[in-house]
């Protein structure tokens, strides 16, 4: 059967309809800050899908399916991705990502200390070696025109938390330490890696929204596949990421750091 148009724009559209005309008009609402809602063809989101009680859809989780949706669409629309995040983190499943990553040795200093350096100056890490950790994750930021706080700011009030506000202001250093890309196959490698690290329940969210992009990109979709393959095997066989104070080597050569934490790059 052939494909006229993108299968995740039919997700969407089939999904926000069916919602729509399940809705009872009288439904209470709440509004869940999206951006994005006229290209979803809604202005609010419903608290309840119309369910008998006792399958009553929450406000956050239903924020959590449009985002979910809305990355099926642009896998790099950052909102959508904070929007998920923001939901993941008060659900059970961190819970479990918390206690996995609790257990590995370091995991507990960086915890208790609540580790968060402040952001690095990249022009003094360009004066560093030029194998060096400090220097290839400058160079990496310049080189794509990134900035080393990207991501929404939040509080760390508890571990869950803590823990993944670690996770974004790291992502870069794990980009260069993994040599995973910042194409969007490079990006879900990534995510299979931290999948393996960390049982990290927003990757899952990443994958699958993506997958779901690249379904009818068949050379997208092969390259994504084989990148999440590569990034579940290295993981699995790397040493913690997350229990490194990376800010206090700078000047340690990227090779050496691969050879400690036994990662074969990409």
């Amino acid at each position: 059967m052939l494909l006229n148009h993108s299968v995740s724009d039919n997700v969407v559209a089939i999904a926000t309809d069916t919602i729509a005309q399940a809705l009872p008009s009288t439904s209470p609402t709440a509004t869940c800050g999206m951006t994005e809602e006229s290209r979803l063809g809604i202005s609010e989101i419903p608290e309840s899908l119309g369910c008998s009680d006792s399958m009553a859809v929450s406000p956050e989780v239903t924020k959590a399916f449009f985002a979910f949706l809305r990355l099926t669409q642009n896998p790099a629309e950052f909102t959508a991705i904070y929007d998920l995040d923001e939901v993941l983190r008060q659900q059970p499943i961190s819970e479990i990502a918390c206690a996995y990553l609790k257990a590995q040795p370091g995991m507990a200093e960086l915890l208790e200390t609540r580790y968060l350096p402040a952001p690095p100056d990249l022009d003094q890490l360009l004066t560093y070696p030029k194998n060096s950790l400090g220097y290839c994750y400058a160079k990496h930021l310049r080189d794509h025109q990134f900035e080393p706080v990207f991501y929404r700011q939040r509080e760390a009030q508890d571990d869950i938390s803590y823990l993944t506000l670690r996770r974004s202001q790291t992502h870069d250093i794990h980009h260069v330490i993994t040599g995973f890309g910042t194409d969007l196959a490079g990006e879900i490698g990534l995510q299979a890696f931290q999948l393996a690290q960390m049982r990290s329940p927003l990757a899952i969210a990443l994958m699958a929204s993506a997958i779901v992009h690249a379904i009818a990109q068949p050379e997208l979709l092969n390259a994504m596949m084989q990148q999440i393959a590569i990034g579940w095997e290295m993981g699995c066989q790397a040493q913690s990421v997350f229990a490194q104070k990376w800010e206090e080597a700078w000047e340690k050569p990227v090779e050496v750091w691969r050879q400690e934490l036994n990662i074969r790059a990409r």
